[in-house]
């Protein structure tokens, strides 16, 4: 992990501050430069854990390509980023997760499914779970209402369309949703917390790191 990384600008952007987020973009390709990222015995690729965050660093040479020096840098970077499911389901596990009886739905974040096409390495890494029974949520490519910062801007808006996102959990029946993005992760969190809701909310990487016995489970019942 270079220790020179930062943020990668995706919130300064959404607020309209081009300039930090341009600072921001500058500091991350110089430091992940500086680990050899695509150098011959250097970094192969950078993995993002979050939805919002991987599809900045993805897009880096369209929002900053008129910058000095900083085009042919963002593209080279860019092409290296990957959904940290994307690494994991792209070679075979070392190890067999334990069985999690446990029933689960999918909420594709918008930057992950839409912003980045990502959309089927997520829910392969569910399916790898043995007794994990993962239930289709309806109209699972909706928006939560996150969306960056429009839940903070637009806070009624964002609550309405939440509240058809959080319908549509409940019709599934599940009692984990899965989720990729700290945005709508923090989003739904607090309209199921409104709701009385005992739905748990967690990252994909999460939910395997249990069935591998690598975290705490608490309850999975």
């Amino acid at each position: 992990m270079p220790p020179e990384q930062t943020c990668c600008g995706a919130l300064d952007l959404h607020a309209g501050r081009s300039g930090r987020a341009l600072a921001l973009a500058r500091r991350n390709l110089d430091a992940f430069e500086a680990v050899g990222l695509g150098e011959p015995g250097g970094t192969h690729f950078v993995a993002s854990t979050a939805a919002g965050c991987g599809a900045m660093l993805r897009d880096l040479s369209r929002h900053f390509g008129d910058a000095p020096g900083v085009t042919a840098q963002a593209r080279r970077f860019e092409l290296r980023v990957r959904d940290v499911t994307e690494l994991l389901v792209a070679r075979a596990p070392r190890a067999v997760p334990r069985p999690l009886p446990i029933v689960a739905t999918y909420h594709p974040p918008c930057h992950l499914h839409h912003a980045q096409r990502v959309t089927e390495a997520p829910l392969a890494l569910l399916r790898s779970i043995p007794g994990l029974t993962l239930v289709p949520l309806p109209r699972a490519e909706l928006c939560c209402g996150s969306a960056g910062i429009y839940n903070v801007l637009r806070p009624a808006m964002a609550g309405r369309v939440r509240d058809d996102k959080l319908d549509a959990i409940e019709a599934t029946g599940a009692g984990w949703l899965v989720t990729g993005n700290p945005g709508c992760h923090l989003h739904l969190v607090a309209g199921l917390a409104e709701r009385g809701r005992t739905v748990r909310v967690i990252h994909p990487v999460s939910l395997l790191a249990i069935a591998h016995g690598l975290a705490p489970s608490e309850s999975t019942t």
